[in-house]
C-alpha cells in the first residue's frame, strides 16, 4: 500500500509540478558543471598553469566534452529515428485495416451522425 501510495504521488508530482522539477533539474546540473570547472581549472592552477592559461584550457576541454556528447546523441537518435521508419509502417497498415474494420460495422450510426451534423449546420446559418 505504501508503495502505491508513494508511486501515485511521483505521478501526481510529475504531472502537476513538471515545470518546477525540470528547473530543478537544470539548476543540479548547472551547479555539477560548475563544480566541474572549478575542479579543473584548480588542478591546472597546480600544474603550473597561470589562471588564464587554465581558464582556456578548461574552455577548450568543456567545448571537446561537449561535441563528444553531441555526436553521441545524434548517432542515438538517429539510429531510434530509423528504428522507427522501420516499425511505423507495419503499425500503420494494422491500424488502418483495424479502423477500415470498424468503420464497416459502422455504417448506420455514422450516416445519423453526419445527417445530424449537417441539419445542425443547415439551423445555423
Amino acid at each position: 500500500m505504501k508503495k502505491a501510495l508513494l508511486i501515485g504521488s511521483g505521478i501526481l508530482i510529475l504531472v502537476f509540478w513538471w515545470h518546477a522539477l525540470l528547473e530543478l533539474l537544470l539548476h543540479a546540473v548547472l551547479i555539477v558543471l560548475e563544480i566541474l570547472e572549478l575542479l579543473v581549472d584548480t588542478v591546472l592552477e597546480h600544474v603550473g598553469l597561470t589562471l588564464y592559461e587554465a581558464q582556456m584550457v578548461t574552455a577548450w576541454l568543456g567545448f571537446g566534452v561537449f561535441t563528444l556528447l553531441m555526436i553521441v546523441g545524434l548517432k542515438k537518435a538517429n539510429t531510434a529515428v530509423q528504428k522507427l521508419k522501420t516499425q511505423t509502417p507495419l503499425w500503420w497498415e494494422e491500424e488502418k485495416a483495424r479502423l477500415q474494420a470498424m468503420r464497416s460495422s459502422l455504417r448506420w450510426p455514422m450516416a445519423l451522425v453526419v445527417l445530424l451534423a449537417l441539419l445542425v449546420l443547415a439551423l445555423l446559418v
